[in-house]
């Protein structure tokens, strides 16, 4: 588990597999160590990520991922 709460082989905190937000997959606490199940999501994750932001590029997708969806549409407002 980091310091800010992520767990399992694909890093979930607890916000993001429960409350990313509406039509987002979600995963139970337990089931972010599972290998399989936590790819699974993260895939789901990261598609759901795209699709709301068709605007991102992929490495934008990427580091939604990691940081957070706001985060990166805040940094991308601040080029603008």
């Amino acid at each position: 588990v980091s310091w800010a709460g992520a767990a399992g082989p694909y890093q979930i905190t607890k916000v993001a597999a429960t409350d990313m937000g509406p039509g987002a997959p979600t995963i139970s606490l337990e089931d972010r160590f599972d290998p399989v199940k936590s790819r699974a999501w993260s895939k789901d994750a990261l598609q759901w990520l795209s699709d709301r932001n068709p605007e991102f590029s992929v490495p934008e997708v990427l580091q939604s991922y990691n940081s957070g969806e706001r985060r990166i549409l805040h940094l991308l407002r601040k080029k603008l």
